[in-house]
């Protein structure tokens, strides 16, 4: 009687740790919640959800009803026709000039135009007068034909070895480091760097191409 019920309590007992590693083993291969091991949320669910809400063609329809690539190209074809563009270039400027600073590639010399400086020079060429403030220690030096007057400041003459800047007002050269006349019209008759020195700030009005290049320049 003994005997037997020591052998019953063996088997109760090999049970019951039979039973905490099978629990532990569980818990072991599952993971804790949350973890790599043991994620709240598959991929394959998302993927799978996301798919029902969202796909490609559903975006490219989309797509297609908001944007007709024909009525965009015909929006832009009317915009931005070359012979309109050409067009507007020689209107303003003379073209062969611009086609040469385009071949030139601008003023960086890196193969393509700078658009700031080219936009500036076409302004330039226009018929009107325009205000240019230069700071004191610029020069700026005018192209053949370009007229200028001394609003305000003061500055010297800049010449050339081929003559001086002509005072169309007294109807005289300015020779080199003169001073310019207040409100007196200066014509630069060639393009070989005939300009004037700002002594101080100069306010001017000037017709025609120009630049304006600070000191050390």
């Amino acid at each position: 009687m003994m005997m037997r019920r020591a052998v019953i309590t063996l088997v109760a007992v090999a049970g019951l740790l039979g039973a905490g590693s099978w629990v532990s083993g569980a818990f072991a291969a599952t993971g804790e919640p949350g973890t790599v091991d043991d994620p709240l949320v598959t991929k394959s669910y998302v993927d799978e959800a996301v798919a029902q809400f969202v796909s490609k063609e559903y975006i490219d329809q989309a797509v297609a009803r908001l944007v007709d690539k024909a009525y965009v190209d015909g929006l832009v074809a009317g915009m931005a026709q070359k012979s309109y563009v050409d067009g507007k270039v020689a209107g303003l400027a003379d073209k062969a000039y611009v086609d040469a600073k385009v071949a030139a590639g601008g003023t960086g010399g890196t193969g393509g135009i700078d658009a700031a400086y080219l936009e500036s020079r076409l302004a330039q060429m226009k018929s009107s007068f325009e205000v240019v403030r230069v700071p004191k220690g610029s020069t700026i030096l005018g192209e053949s034909g370009t007229e200028m007057v001394l609003r305000g400041g003061k500055a010297t003459a800049i010449v050339s070895a081929m003559g001086g800047v002509l005072d169309a007002t007294d109807g005289v050269d300015l020779w080199q480091g003169a001073q310019v006349p207040p409100n007196h019209l200066l014509v630069i008759p060639v393009s070989d760097g005939r300009g004037m020195l700002a002594q101080a700030d100069l306010i001017l009005i000037v017709k025609g191409p120009y630049t304006v290049r600070s000191a050390g320049q």
